[in-house]
């Protein structure tokens, strides 16, 4: 659970502002404003309930942000699970904060290139795509196997261990 919340934590507190913060004014210099003119006409709820009734009430340019906003949160997110894995060892900051560190179960080293880029991926689609089941497809098998194992961890043949308990 620590580890989840941990770089649950990380990557929507702080990821999802700064990559709004420094991209979308590039993209779109007056996607603040569409924005915030956007969450002021939420406030309604007759304009919040048509808007979420028929998303095509939206306008164009709000689903353009919104759709690019969601593209690079993904990808950041799928980059930063790979590569920090990939070239710390196992590692993501929430798991050095926890002093943990991600392992494959086929050599019991840190994954491989392969493993890693789709364990990043497996876990970015669960929590950001498929909302309540993706959650429950991450969390669910956590109680039905040995090793407490994720399930993106049971697709990908990892298991995040306990630093202080892999013999030196």
């Amino acid at each position: 659970w620590t580890q989840l919340l941990t770089q649950t934590q990380i990557a929507s507190f702080s990821e999802v502002p700064l990559i709004l913060k420094f991209n979308l004014s590039e993209a779109f210099p007056d996607g603040w404003q569409i924005l915030a003119d956007h969450f002021e006409q939420s406030k309604d709820p007759e304009y919040a309930f048509s808007v979420f009734s028929d998303p095509s009430l939206l306008e164009p340019k709000l689903l353009k942000i919104i759709s690019y906003s969601i593209s690079m949160v993904t990808v950041t997110s799928w980059a930063y699970f790979s590569f920090s894995e990939l070239s710390t060892s196992g590692y993501t900051l929430g798991k050095r904060a926890c002093r943990l560190r991600t392992v494959s179960t086929v050599t019991l080293g840190n994954p491989n290139i392969f493993t890693a880029v789709v364990r990043g991926m497996t876990k970015t689609a669960g929590l950001l795509f498929f909302s309540f089941l993706g959650w429950l497809a991450i969390l669910l098998p956590i109680f039905f196997n040995k090793r407490r194992q994720m399930g993106h961890d049971l697709l990908n043949r990892t298991v995040v261990v306990d630093e202080k308990r892999i013999p030196q």
